[in-house]
């Protein structure tokens, strides 16, 4: 494969990123169209362009356990504490999750890199509160399929 056709390759990918985090933003969003589409429909998409660039029966794994994590709550409290220990789980749980399938190609730098960094940026961006919630969900959601899609 040309670099070219890797760069096109690249693109396209980066567009994958790019729908995903807008499914799991209009699914968080009030007035978005529901919870369904960030718990079942951003998971089938992601799921899908994994497998689509992989041709890996494996990277179908992801599909059941991102609908499992995906139902977990985060948010909703007062109490810092009790707040940051959600986004915590909330983080490590779907990085992990997210990084299943390079899990089990051995990518095990990524994967810690993924499911350390997804931990992060839930705290920082739910806690901290940097950026309105239509952009932190749309950035969290991107980064949750950013490195699993990249490398597929």
């Amino acid at each position: 494969m040309t670099e070219f056709s890797q760069f096109k390759k690249a693109i396209i990918k980066l567009i994958c990123v790019g729908l995903c985090g807008i499914l799991y933003t209009l699914g968080g969003l009030e007035g978005g169209g529901g919870l369904w589409i960030r718990r079942f429909l951003m998971p089938v998409f992601f799921t899908g362009t994994l497998f689509y660039f992989s041709r890996n029966w494996k990277s179908l794994i992801t599909l059941p356990l991102f609908i499992g994590t995906l139902t977990l709550g985060y948010g909703g409290t007062e109490n810092v504490s009790l707040k940051i220990i959600r986004r915590l789980i909330f983080g490590l749980a779907n990085g992990a999750t997210s990084s299943t399938f390079n899990i089990t190609k051995k990518e095990y730098l990524l994967s810690a890199i993924q499911i350390v960094g997804m931990a992060a940026l839930y705290i920082a961006f739910g806690v901290f509160n940097p950026v309105n919630s239509a952009t932190e969900q749309l950035v969290l959601g991107s980064a949750l399929v950013f490195i699993p899609i990249m490398t597929a």
